[in-house]
C-alpha cells in the first residue's frame, strides 16, 4: 500500500508549467487530467479525483472578465482607503491636540 507521501504524491512534481510568455505577461497551464491521475495514484476514487481537479482548475483559472472587474474595482478601493486613512489621521490629530490642551491647562 502506498503512503500519501510517496513519490507519486510528492510536491516536487508541480502541475503548473509556463506554456507561453509574452513580455511581462505569463500564461500558466493547469494539467487537470494529470492532477486527477496523481490523486487516483494516491488512493482517491476516480470520481473524487475528477471533482477535485475541476474545482482546482476553476479556482486557479482567471478569466479576462475577472481581470477587467478587478481593474474597475481597484480605483474605488484605493479611493476608499485614502478616505479611511484621512479620517484616521484627522482623529489622531484631534486626540493629540486635546491631550496637549489638557496638559497645558493642568500645568
Amino acid at each position: 500500500m502506498r503512503s500519501l507521501f510517496s513519490e507519486a504524491c510528492s510536491p516536487r512534481h508541480p502541475r503548473f508549467k509556463a506554456s507561453l510568455q509574452h513580455g511581462a505577461q505569463v500564461i500558466y497551464a493547469f494539467d487537470s487530467l494529470g492532477y486527477a491521475k496523481r490523486l487516483r495514484e494516491c488512493g482517491l476514487s476516480q470520481d473524487r479525483a475528477e471533482v477535485h481537479a475541476e474545482a482546482a482548475r476553476d479556482f486557479i483559472i482567471v478569466t479576462r472578465a475577472d481581470l477587467l472587474a478587478t481593474k474597475q474595482e481597484l480605483p474605488t478601493a484605493m479611493e476608499n482607503l485614502g478616505l479611511r486613512l484621512t479620517i484616521r489621521l484627522g482623529a489622531m490629530l484631534v486626540v493629540a491636540i486635546g491631550a496637549v490642551a489638557t496638559i497645558l491647562k493642568l500645568a
